[in-house]
């Protein structure tokens, strides 16, 4: 269990836990820290209610969000969006999502979708976080959070606007 500070409970950080235990990476640990993170946040919001669906956008890092969704028994892997269709219909098989799509709008136009995981390249996670917040999802990016400070600017204030959470991944920072 991972508290609020991403300690595990009795206090070990999870990074001197992946030291311990060789074989293990960071991207692994993160693929259970990171969806618990985002859950909470949407819970937070009112939406416990359910298994909540969720969606991951690029199957690069985006690998261990899929992983951590699929696995989390609060949420449901429910589609996987990259341009490489092949590959992402390979990760939505592996973890059981529905839906593969290769346009991130048309990924975002599904309603009942509620937590969107960004994994892109930097360049691509403000516009695609602020097209996920319009669009009425929760929002977990990886970091960094945006390219420019003023684009990370834009992201919060569309988070606020849209009463979305809008957390960046940076579990894992030292």
């Amino acid at each position: 269990c991972v508290n609020s500070y991403g300690r595990e409970e009795g206090g070990r950080s999870q990074k001197a836990k992946v030291k311990r235990q060789k074989g293990k990476d960071y991207g692994r640990l993160a693929s259970h820290v990171l969806p618990f993170y985002c859950l909470l946040f949407a819970w937070e919001a009112g939406m416990a209610k359910g298994k909540l669906k969720t969606a991951v956008i690029g199957t690069g890092m985006g690998r261990y969000h899929m992983e951590g969704y699929a696995t989390h028994p609060k949420s449901e892997l429910y589609a996987v969006c990259d341009l490489n269709r092949d590959e992402a219909a390979q990760f939505a098989a592996k973890y059981g999502a529905k839906h593969v799509f290769t346009d991130y709008r048309e990924l975002l136009a599904r309603e009942e979708i509620d937590v969107v995981s960004i994994a892109t390249p930097n360049y691509l996670h403000a516009p695609m976080t602020i097209a996920a917040l319009q669009a009425g999802k929760h929002v977990l990016c990886e970091k960094p959070m945006a390219i420019k400070p003023e684009d990370a600017e834009a992201m919060a204030r569309a988070a606020k606007k849209a009463k979305r959470r809008l957390g960046v991944n940076v579990v894992l920072r030292f």
